[in-house]
């Protein structure tokens, strides 16, 4: 009977000893900021030159018969200011 009590206060023991060191690692993690990247790509028609006044969507890929549902784009390096989509590009 004596042993049991032991097994098991050496598993509590063991139980909050590792959910402190779980508790310590998740307040020095590094923050997660958002990430944006820069498309520069030109708009072609079928005989390979830019097409004037296209309208872009920017979107998740996925089959091409699927539903687009477009995302959110931003204006700027700290994704702070919104921009339409889909968007008549220069």
């Amino acid at each position: 009977m004596a042993t049991n009590k032991k097994r098991i206060g050496a598993a509590n023991n063991f139980l909050v000893i590792l959910a402190l060191a779980i508790a310590s690692l998740s307040c020095v993690s590094p923050k997660a900021h958002a990430q944006g990247s820069r498309k520069r790509n030109i708009a072609v028609g079928p005989t390979g030159y830019p097409v004037a006044g296209a309208t872009a969507t920017v979107r998740q890929p996925t089959a091409p018969e699927a539903p687009c549902t477009p995302l959110a784009i931003y204006t700027d390096a700290t994704l702070t200011v919104a921009s339409p989509n889909p968007f008549q590009p220069d």
